[in-house]
């Protein structure tokens, strides 16, 4: 599956203010995400919305289609 990525103004400025050891750990686990999305937890109530954790953040993103 090929995933296209995009990112919210508040996740840029977020990531950005990280510091670079945990920005290239936040950086593999997004290329995970690409690989396989449908593995991450379902939001309750929300569709298309998933959460992956990692230290003591938590990426949620959206999956369309």
């Amino acid at each position: 599956m090929v995933c296209e990525k995009s990112y919210s103004q508040v996740f840029i400025s977020q990531f950005g203010a990280l510091d670079n050891s945990i920005r290239q750990i936040a950086e593999k686990k997004i290329e995970k995400i690409l690989q396989a999305p449908f593995l991450g937890k379902p939001l309750h109530g929300e569709s298309h919305l998933f959460s992956e954790r990692f230290l003591n953040f938590r990426i949620i993103y959206k999956v369309d289609g």
